[in-house]
């Protein structure tokens, strides 16, 4: 079922600890196909160490889950990349500022940008049952998605086990 590409990637970012974090952030990716489904899913854990800077900010964590799921299409990839982050949205698509990202991270965002075929959404980020069932937050224009919350938890998740296992503390 993986060779099947996404009809719609959601992708979230966290922070081990307090924002910005010496000790590290989570980031996770979900593929969705056509029919509302998973299909493919990648998270993972990321240092400061990791980028050579002091610090993780949940914005670079954002940024990081969306180029990670951005490169793990074709490059003439056609979906929609939902996202809670408006800093994200505004950085995968026209934006400027890149304060704190690594330049690393930056040049990957801005070779993205080419010839892209795909586009960006933001969605509300901690929906509740009510916002799920009406569709959007309750109150916005913004859409909400059981798919950016499962992205959340996945964050979580890795964030505790992280947490456990090397006895630094973590927000969640």
């Amino acid at each position: 079922m993986n060779h099947l590409l996404p009809s719609q990637i959601f992708v979230d970012g966290g922070i081990i600890g307090r924002n910005p974090s010496k000790i590290g952030g989570t980031f996770c990716w979900i593929w969705i196909g056509s029919d509302n489904q998973p299909i493919k899913s990648g998270w993972g854990i990321i240092t400061p160490e990791d980028l050579g800077v002091p610090k993780i900010t949940n914005n670079m964590t954002e940024l990081i889950a969306a180029v990670r799921a951005l490169t793990s299409v074709p490059p003439d990839w056609a979906g929609t990349l939902y996202t809670d982050s408006k800093v994200t949205r505004i950085r995968l698509t026209f934006g400027e500022k890149f304060k704190n990202i690594p330049q690393c991270i930056r040049q990957k965002v801005l070779n993205l940008r080419r010839n892209r075929r795909w586009k960006v959404v933001q969605v509300a980020g901690h929906p509740t049952q009510e916002d799920l069932l009406a569709g959007f937050r309750v109150g916005t224009t913004l859409p909400v998605s059981i798919h950016n919350v499962s992205c959340d938890l996945k964050c979580q998740e890795l964030a505790k086990e992280f947490s456990v296992k090397t006895g630094k503390i973590s927000s969640y």
